[in-house]
């Protein structure tokens, strides 16, 4: 079987009132695997799956997820194994400058658009403006793209040209 999660803040998942940071993601990340796996041993999970007795468990964190479920595992071992994809386990940074907190990102205080701080780990400065502006122009309290608004196609004026 296998499950598919958002983390708190992003994509389709809930927003928390309050601040977030990397422990507390971390920790519902944890919270939801363990809740899953227990719903599924209690024949719980969804109408029609029987209970199913569960041998091994295993997570697979992408790129931000990856970095999280170091975090989670570290902090609070769940999964008989995980895998990190496009994340460095050997030099854990955060996608952004560490002055900036993951709900500065989420709130946009740390920029938006082209000035996005996560902007150049997706796009060199040749990527053409639409494309960046598309992906990086962000809403608050999601890291999903946000529709395109008028006057937001073009590279701003002190960027690079493509």
């Amino acid at each position: 079987m296998f499950v598919a999660c958002d983390h708190l803040g992003v994509g389709d998942s809930d927003t928390p009132a309050r601040p977030l940071d990397y422990d507390a993601v971390a920790r519902a990340n944890t919270a939801a695997a363990r809740d899953i796996l227990r719903r599924l041993r209690e024949g719980r999970l969804a109408a029609g799956v029987p209970p199913v007795n569960v041998a091994a468990s295993a997570a697979l964190g992408q790129s931000f997820g990856g970095f999280l479920l170091i975090i989670g595992q570290a902090a609070e071992p769940l999964f008989d194994g995980i895998a990190i994809l496009g994340y460095s386990a050997r030099d854990p940074q955060t996608p952004w400058p560490a002055h900036l907190t993951l709900d500065d990102v989420l709130s946009l205080r740390g920029g938006n658009g082209w000035d996005h701080p996560m902007r150049p780990w997706f796009h060199f400065d040749d990527v053409p403006a639409d494309i960046v502006l598309a992906d990086m122009t962000k809403e608050a309290g999601s890291l999903g793209s946000a529709p395109r608004q008028p006057g937001r196609s073009r590279r701003p004026a002190d960027s690079p040209a493509a």
